[in-house]
């Protein structure tokens, strides 16, 4: 486990409980591999979901926290 991510992780395993949806589940479960070091690649194999997949829920994570994770955020990035 990474330091510093405990209260993290904590938040996470409670919001993976009460998740109202395999995809909202799948989303902090994402969230909580890569606290926990898993890298991007592993997470993906682990959930299914491309790399890229991956790193638009942990850069929504990075960006605004539990709340970016949220299922009507969109989460990929904004191009013009």
């Amino acid at each position: 486990m990474m330091p510093n991510h405990k209260d993290e992780i904590e938040k996470l395993s409670t919001a993976m409980k009460e998740a109202k949806s395999k995809r909202a589940y799948e989303r902090y479960q994402v969230i909580y591999l890569h606290l926990q070091g898993y890298t991007k690649g592993e997470i993906a194999t682990i959930i299914g979901r491309s790399k890229k997949t991956i790193y638009n829920y942990i850069h929504a994570y990075a960006q605004r926290g539990l709340d970016g994770l949220e299922m009507n955020t969109h989460l990929a990035p904004h191009v013009d």
